[in-house]
């Protein structure tokens, strides 16, 4: 079966499109595009540009029920698609011609900025603040049980404020504030657990769900969940460490090809294709990352770039482990491999076979 393409709308009248392969498997998934003649068009500028060269394409469209409003000019949808595109090239043309297989991996998810955290923890404050004033004052003045010992109610929303406010003083575009963010984790989820001990319906349930939903959108941005995993770590790179791993990235990859050309050219029985197609990967990632780069230069947040990207240095990362590399190319490799591993911390991809550390 060949591989298609489905177009669907999202709630906020915005349109995206996936590349399936035969197996269904999503290779591809693109930004968001404010019409439906925009998405179309971005799929029309991949075709051309052979990213599904010698397939039959398909191409399957969800209809949302909603108003398509006009506004994008073709000329972005253009530009867009032409990033994407070139992208997509080398590896692309690789799955769908079955030489090699993308990693099954979590997909990148549409991070959020600086700002956006900021927005997030400023939303955390004001839900929490609903939810203690819609309490009971009764149950506020009862005794919350813990690991650590038991504490008055009312002292731990206390000391929770503080905790939101401290946390929301510490963030900077140069400071992620991780280590405030997990100790506001750890309020969370005692909070959570005192919660469902209460009876369904308490006074303050109502507000207790948006509540809810702000701290585990924040763990997700740190790339944990409530209740931290046992070993676990909260860590986020923050809009400027993005851009800057982005950027090392795509610098390393030349001295690492060079390092790999060196390392293949030595070993003996290796034909001359099955060199070039190692390269080749690497000339992938290079690809990738530039239009990463490019992607965040342009203020865009470069979700469908950092997922191809992520995607192609697990390829390499698998390669690597069936051929094993030397000493001085693993000094290119690994430093490289840091930097990939960053880049998907970013996305919320926890992988590790790409580390940060």
């Amino acid at each position: 079966m060949p591989s298609w393409y489905e177009l669907s709308g999202s709630k906020d009248h915005q349109f995206r499109f996936v590349l399936k392969a035969a197996n269904s498997e999503i290779i591809l998934t693109s930004e968001l595009y404010r019409t439906k003649a925009s998405a179309e068009n971005g799929i029309a500028s991949v075709r051309a540009n052979k990213v599904a060269k010698g397939e039959d394409v398909m191409n399957k469209t969800h209809e949302p029920n909603t108003s398509v409003t006009r506004g994008d000019t073709q000329g972005v949808a253009r530009r867009k698609s032409w990033r994407l595109a070139i992208a997509l090239w080398v590896s692309l043309a690789a799955v769908t011609a079955g030489s090699i297989a993308l990693p099954s991996v979590a997909q990148a998810a549409d991070r959020l900025t600086d700002k956006e955290v900021e927005e997030l923890l400023a939303s955390v404050e004001k839900s929490r603040s609903r939810f203690e004033a819609a309490l009971d004052k009764g149950l506020k003045n009862t005794i919350m049980q813990g690991a650590r010992g038991d504490v008055n109610t009312n002292e731990f929303f206390d000391d929770l404020q503080d905790q939101v406010s401290r946390t929301r003083e510490r963030f900077k575009k140069d400071y992620s504030a991780s280590s405030e963010v997990i100790a506001l984790l750890g309020y969370a989820t005692r909070l959570e657990t005192w919660v469902g001990k209460q009876p369904a319906g308490f006074q303050g349930s109502n507000e207790w769900n948006p509540f809810a939903s702000d701290l585990h959108r924040l763990a997700k941005a740190y790339n944990t969940s409530i209740p931290m995993p046992t070993g676990g770590i909260a860590r986020r790179y923050n809009d400027n460490e993005l851009i800057a791993a982005a950027a090392n990235v795509e610098r390393m990859c030349g001295p690492f090809r060079s390092a790999l050309d060196a390392n293949l050219s030595s070993k003996q029985g290796l034909t001359p294709g099955n060199r070039a197609a190692a390269l080749q990967q690497v000339d992938a990632l290079t690809t990738h990352a530039h239009a990463l780069n490019q992607s965040l230069a342009n203020k865009q947040k470069g979700v469908a770039e950092a997922d191809m990207l992520i995607r192609q240095g697990l390829t390499i990362v698998d390669w690597i482990s069936k051929n094993p590399i030397s000493s001085s190319t693993n000094v290119k490799w690994a430093p490289l491999r840091r930097e990939l591993g960053k880049i998907a911390f970013a996305y919320e991809v926890n992988n590790r076979n790409l580390p940060v550390q």
